[in-house]
This record gives C-alpha cells, structure tokens and sequence, in this order.
C-alpha cells in the first residue's frame, strides 16, 4: 500500500509559517505524497528545470497559503510542478519559461475549492467571481484555483505552453454547467476587480484532462487562474438586440433573441447608479425557439431626465440565472438639438464625432459605470460642424462608460461607450 509521507516543515511556529530550502539540489519525487500544510513554503533554490523530478508520487498543496516557491531567475527552460490531491489524482503545471529580468521568483500553489460554488471559496486577495457577462460564474468554473505569483522580477516572466491539469470531479458535480470541450484559461485582474478571459483562451484535451495556452506576455501576467467554459455558448439566449429609448415621457425597454433554450422568465431590472439595480417587471420567456423574438416592457415610473439604467435578469427552468449587458438612458435626449455621429476606436484613442445643426455650447462628461467623473470639457459655437472628442485609451482602464452631453444645465443626450483594449 502507498503511504504519504509528510514534510513537516515545523520552523518558526509562533510566526505561523515555515520553509524547506532545497539550493542546487535536486528533488526527486518517487512514490511518495509530500504534503505542504500550515502555510509552509517549499523553496527550490536551484533555478534549472530539472531541480524537480517526478517519477511517481506527487506534492500535495490544497490552500492558497500553501506554497512551493521556487527561485528560476532568469534561467530559461520546461518546468513541471508536480502538483496532485491526495493520492489519487496527479494534476501537473507545466510551463517554459522564455524571459523575465531579475532575480525573481514565482510562488505556486493550488487548491479544490469545498463545493461547486467557487465564490464561496475565493483566495483572500480576490473580491469576487465575476465577469463581463454575469456576476458569478461558478456553475460554468473548475472547482480549483491556480496562484502563480511572479515576484521581484524587473519585467515578469514570459510563459509558452502553459498546461493546466485538473480533475474529472472538478468539472463533473451536478451543480455545474461545464462544456469540457470549451474550458479556457481565465485569469483575475486586480486593476479592474473581474476575472477575464486570457485572449489565446487555450485548448482543452478532455481525455488527458488539461487546457494548453500558448503564452502568457509578461504585460498579461496575473497572479491567479481557473479554467472556464465558454460563457457565452452555456447561456441559453442569444440576445441581437436591446436598447431602451424614450416616448411619450416612458421608456421603452425593447430587446431580440436569436434562439432560446429553457429559458422561462426575463426580469427587467433599474438603477438611478448604474450599480445597484432592482427589479420593475418580468416577461414571460419562449422556453425554448430557434426563431427570432422580440420582446419590448415599459418603465411607466420614469419622471425625470436623469440618466437611469437597466439589465435583463435571465432565468431558465432550472432556476438558474444570467444577466445582459447593461444599458443606459435618459429621456431629455428627445429635445437634443444635436447628434452622435459616430463612435470610433483607432486604437489607441477612442474619438466619438458630434454634429451640431445649429450654434450652441456643450459640455460633457465621462463617467465609469460606479459613476466616477473621469473627464469633462465643453464644445463651444459649433454651427453645423461635425467635431472629433478625443479620449485617450491609455488612461482608461477596460469596460464601459457613459458619456453625457449637457446644454447649459440640461441633460441632452447620453452614449454608451465599450472600452476594449
């Protein structure tokens, strides 16, 4: 019978951590179970490649403080982390190393979170599992997290041929709604506080049970990972349409579907913020279409010309549920006098053209979705010219805002601006 043999790494137990230095040796795991526990470190002081060499056997993290560090430096090479739980699954990390100034170091470690609910069991410097398409993604989540932590390094590591491997009870639970097939790689980003898809996604092998990115720049180097199904293809709407737009002192919430599969219910949900949102209404859903549907729901409360905001709530038969993008709106637009021509990206500025009939004086604003003023400027006697507004990428982080246009004190007109860099 296997055994598993502890490292107890016992040093300095009143300052709650403790360390094993291997420096220019070699740790060969050969049939045995090391397990680093009470927020140990194990540090590998011999930058190559080879200093770890498993046969058989496997190191045993499970927590986010339980850490193997290892000093590569600026060494170059295939490195292979022998990470596995208990000792039934061997799940490896492996990388190559191609760059990164300094004599830096990266910490690993890695753990399978309690229940299907990731949320529930985030490492302690993340706020949240959120992305782009819903608030929290769980369901559609690896039950384990992943810390590669590059530290002291001039310009980060630069990585190729990441593998990330995982578990089958990782992605099989009930609870979650995992096409395996569609994992990709996903990393937190602390500047904007949500998880991202990585752009090269990586390529799941569902019989070895790993997901492969190609690289990892040292600018889109992030501390943690998971691997996530396609959000996108899980959700069972395919939403072509939905705007909101002002008549007769109401607005109009008006929104198409391509197809739907179980879904039961929409909820239209407001905020006066663009944060906090509360339910107005609910339309009944078509359960399931592969044919085009519109659907339109009207906000008789609105009584001002603030900008407000809105989402759809989706939930399925299951009971489970998905939101939209969010949109905003403000009715004073009718009386606008002049018009958004277009909005355009070039790449490293975003410039939104306005066309003025008829001389006035403008101002405007940029605000992120939590409402924060992040610039402001006046358009002055523009009779009948159409103007560039100039906003430079570079001092805006990745997500939408809102710019809105004032007429003296009046509220004229407000857009909804995707920043993607």
């Amino acid at each position: 019978m296997k055994y598993i043999k502890f490292f107890l790494f016992i040093l300095c137990i009143s300052l709650g951590f403790c360390s094993f230095y291997f420096s220019q040796a070699r740790l060969v795991v050969n049939g045995a179970y090391m397990v680093i526990d009470n927020a140990a470190y194990l540090v590998v002081d011999n930058p190559n490649a080879n200093a770890i060499v498993r046969n058989s056997g496997h190191i045993i993290s499970e927590d986010e403080d339980d850490n193997l560090k290892w000093n590569i430096g600026t060494t170059v090479g295939t490195y292979t982390i022998p990470w596995g739980y208990s000792t039934t699954d061997y799940l490896p990390l492996t990388f190559t190393k191609n760059a990164g100034v300094a004599a830096g170091n990266i910490i690993f470690s890695t753990y399978r979170t309690g229940t299907w609910e990731n949320s529930s069991y985030l490492p302690a410097v993340i706020g949240n599992f959120n992305n782009a398409l819903i608030n929290d993604h769980s369901e559609f989540a690896v039950d384990r997290f992943w810390k590669m932590q590059a530290n002291a390094y001039g310009t980060k590591p630069d990585l190729s041929n990441i593998i990330f491997t995982y578990a089958d009870i990782e992605h099989t639970v009930a609870s979650n709604t995992i096409s395996e097939a569609d994992l990709e790689a996903w990393r937190w980003d602390p500047v904007t506080s949500t998880w991202y898809q990585y752009g090269t996604d990586g390529v799941a092998n569902t019989v070895a049970n790993t997901v492969t990115v190609d690289n990892i720049s040292a600018a889109s180097y992030m501390d943690w990972w998971n691997l996530i199904s396609n959000i996108s293809t899980a959700l069972p709407i395919e939403m072509t349409e939905f705007t909101a737009s002002c008549s007769n002192n109401r607005v109009e919430i008006h929104w198409t579907t391509e197809s739907e599969i179980n879904n039961i219910m929409f909820t239209i949900e407001k905020s006066d913020d663009g944060v906090n949102f509360y339910p107005i209404g609910t339309l009944d859903g078509s359960l399931y279409s592969l044919f085009p549907n519109s659907y339109s729901f009207y906000d008789n409360s609105y009584s001002s010309s603030a900008i407000v905001y809105y989402r759809l709530k989706q939930t399925d038969i299951d009971g489970k549920t998905a939101y939209s993008d969010i949109i905003a709106n403000s009715c004073a637009s009718e009386t606008s006098d002049f018009e958004i021509v277009s909005i355009f990206n070039n790449g490293s500025d975003i410039l939104v053209f306005v066309e003025f009939p008829k001389t006035m004086d403008v101002s405007y604003f940029l605000y992120d979705t939590n409402g924060k003023l992040i610039q402001e400027s006046q358009l002055l006697n523009n009779d009948g010219n159409v103007l560039p507004i100039t906003f430079d990428k570079r001092n805006l982080l990745v997500g939408i805002y809102y710019l809105s246009f004032f007429n003296k004190e009046t509220l004229v007109k407000t857009v909804k601006i995707p920043i993607n860099k």
